[in-house]
């Protein structure tokens, strides 16, 4: 069949619109965006005028474009009935690098001003490339709560599986910093993505050497609450017991919260052994997971021996309210609540 003839002014058309949007930057660059998707380079002498302009110029040129873009998409046949698809997200990066963006975001994000970091991080990020995970990282590491905050958003939806050693190694960095919560909320969001990876992940580094690490694991675990249907979780149950019993008091007193909120019922009587601690944040956190256990029915053993675990329980909260601390009173007065209403 003979292919249809293409005619001169529709091959033109690009040169069109160049000549039509010649004196405004901004739509010479959605042009460019719309030429790249359908694989039409930039003319040269309209990118030197464009290069010639500063950086956060082009920074804000590309970002109208890409926004523009996506928002013609989402309302293409009703109010914008001349707006064509969004481009590809891969073309909306080889843009970038066209304009040169590159040097100039990582500029940025080395500044201390958070204003355009934020910018850039809320046009960067959904787009979800490998290329830009390097600025992603790096805004995690920011100082202003609201740069690392959306970059962690961002970057913990991202397919690529680095992101997820990425939070696990910045879980053990030597010094504290609000990195420590970003990779704790980060790992959280990738629990989808890569659950049982970091499960067993988090639960090796129970086991590590530094009391520090140690409680940063059950920090994180247990924000993670119960184990979501579909992730097999092998030896939680063996680390908390070992974790109860850990030399470090303030390891302990996290287990100890862990077990309440990851629900394991079956270590009841290590919490009940918890609630008679040297330490009284242990005994606090025990008497409070005791509670957590009674309010979600879940005393371990079934049979005979429940009611001798729940006997047990209870004696231990009947003891605690006499103890000399008020978390630890305070907490056993509120679990015995619980138990008596089970």
């Amino acid at each position: 069949m003979r292919k249809e003839k293409q005619p001169f002014w529709r091959r033109w058309q690009p040169w069109r619109a160049w000549k039509t949007a010649a004196q405004d930057p901004a739509a010479q660059v959605r042009h460019m965006l719309r030429d790249l998707g359908e694989g039409i380079v930039p003319p040269q002498e309209r990118l030197a005028q464009l290069l010639a302009a500063p950086p956060e110029e082009r920074s804000r040129w590309w970002q109208e474009a890409v926004g523009a873009e996506t928002a013609g998409a989402e309302t293409a046949g009703a109010s914008a009935p001349d707006a064509g698809p969004a481009a590809p997200a891969s073309v909306a990066w080889r843009l970038a690098r066209i304009l040169q963006l590159e040097p100039h975001w990582q500029a940025v994000m080395a500044a201390p001003q958070s204003g355009p970091k934020e910018q850039v991080i809320e046009a960067v990020g959904p787009l979800l490339l490998p290329e830009a995970l390097p600025l992603l990282q790096a805004a995690v590491l920011d100082r202003s709560p609201s740069v690392g905050l959306a970059a962690t958003a961002y970057l913990a939806r991202s397919a690529d599986a680095h992101v997820t050693a990425f939070f696990l190694d910045l879980l053990q960095r030597p010094d504290g910093g609000p990195w420590i919560d970003r990779a704790a909320r980060g790992l959280a969001a990738r629990r989808s993505i890569d659950g049982p990876a970091i499960w067993r992940r988090l639960l090796a580094m129970t086991g590590d050497g530094q009391a520090l690490l140690r409680l940063r694991a059950w920090e994180v675990l247990a924000s993670f609450g119960p184990p979501a249907e579909g992730e097999a979780v092998e030896h939680l149950e063996p680390c908390l017991r070992a974790a109860l019993g850990d030399p470090d008091a303030a390891v302990r007193a996290r287990a100890a919260e862990a077990t309440g909120l990851l629900a394991r019922g079956g270590l009841a009587l290590e919490l009940v052994a918890a609630a008679r601690d040297g330490d009284a944040r242990v005994r606090a956190e025990a008497a409070r997971a005791l509670g957590r256990l009674a309010a979600l029915d879940l005393m371990g053993s079934e049979g005979a021996d429940a009611g001798k675990t729940r006997e047990a329980v209870r004696q231990a909260l009947t003891d605690c309210l006499a103890d000399e601390d008020y978390r630890v009173s305070g907490c056993a007065r509120q679990a015995l609540h619980y138990i008596a209403e089970a």
